[in-house]
């Protein structure tokens, strides 16, 4: 019994094996991913185990069965990502070794200058209490302490604000994305401006219109099998703007390129991804106060509030800006200047250090 127990168990490996072979050789080849959100590897003799790996046959629902199987048993950290209560992916925290570098380069920048500096909780803080336990660095920490250590800033803390107010709403940050939604960007923009002692425009002076009921985030694309489908909202108002992608010679009368919607990445329907440098007009203000916004993406979704104070909004993203933004805010005659990272990409992308 034993013996034809074994050569049934040989002849349907054997036939699984060619199965999946013969599928992996007719099987198309896709050059991106879109539920993972990302492109897959090309064949190369450097390079062909993870070009089997991308383009294995069936690879989304094994991986997606392989998710669900370690959840059941228990597991709730995947590819970096916490499974949480209530549907939530929230990404992981990590620490940097080069706080003082942050720190030393903005210290340094904001010499004999008017900045303010908002540094944005992620996720893992402000929905600490959907984790299933708690975690040894605390994010709020590390916030305090690169506060602390900024000597020549305003430092703008909307931590409480929206802990606050998720505990009203739960709705500052995506559940299968990184970012914070409009709600939390507008929370941090009356922050801003009440700390600069201006006037806030209010919610209910905004048409709030929801744009998408299928986003799926960067979480999900990192642990397939727990796809949410949320929506992203946008605050409207009847503002005449221009919208200038400096570098690119584009100019358009919208902060939004709707044309992400039909795509994966749909939050990067906010000012058209990330550019280097982008200059906002907002044509209804007569004065010609302007602000200096240097920023990582979470500040794509605060700018549309922003530009309500300001008639020139100047964004500047160091990942792609190589000049020297002292020069640029000189120039131009700046009045105020708001450094907006998260933290978690304020430590990872390490672009800060490019600020002078």
């Amino acid at each position: 019994m034993k013996e034809v127990v074994n050569k049934i168990l040989l002849i349907l490996t054997f036939c699984i094996t060619i199965f999946f072979s013969v599928m992996f050789i007719v099987t198309k080849k896709e050059t991106f991913s879109y539920e993972e959100n990302r492109y897959l590897s090309n064949f190369e003799l450097g390079n062909i185990e993870s070009y089997i790996n991308d383009h294995f046959p069936f690879r989304s629902i094994l991986i997606s069965l392989k998710n669900k199987f370690e959840v059941s048993i228990g597991k709730t950290l995947i590819n970096d990502v916490y499974i949480g209560k209530e549907g939530y992916l929230i990404p992981t925290f990590t620490n940097s070794n080069n706080k003082d570098l942050i720190i030393d380069t903005i210290n340094n920048f904001s010499l004999n200058k008017n900045v303010d500096v908002m540094i944005i909780p992620d996720s893992i803080l402000i929905n600490e209490d959907k984790l299933y336990y708690h975690l040894p660095v605390s994010e709020e920490s590390e916030i305090n302490y690169l506060y602390s250590k900024l000597k020549n800033t305003n430092n703008i803390d909307v931590v409480n604000s929206l802990k606050l107010e998720n505990d009203k709403n739960n709705n500052m940050y995506f559940k299968s994305d990184h970012h914070w939604t409009t709600y939390g960007a507008f929370i941090a923009y009356q922050e801003y401006l009440k700390n600069k002692d201006i006037k806030s425009v209010l919610q209910d002076d905004f048409n709030i219109v929801t744009v998408s009921k299928n986003f799926k985030g960067t979480s999900s694309s990192k642990i397939l099998g727990f796809s949410l489908e949320e929506n992203i909202d946008l605050f409207l108002n009847d503002n005449s703007l221009t919208v200038e992608y400096v570098y690119e010679k584009q100019t358009t009368s919208s902060l939004y390129n709707l044309e992400y919607l039909n795509k994966k990445d749909k939050y990067s329907l906010f000012l058209d991804n990330n550019h280097a440098l982008i200059k906002v007009s907002n044509n209804s203000i007569n004065s010609n106060n302007s602000i200096v916004l240097i920023k990582n993406s979470y500040a794509n979704s605060f700018v549309p509030f922003i530009v309500n104070n300001y008639k020139y909004t100047y964004i500047i993203d160091l990942r792609y800006y190589g000049n020297s933004v002292s020069e640029f805010i000189n120039s131009n005659n700046i009045n105020d200047v708001l450094i907006l990272y998260n933290l978690n990409n304020l430590y990872s992308d390490m672009s800060i250090i490019k600020l002078k």
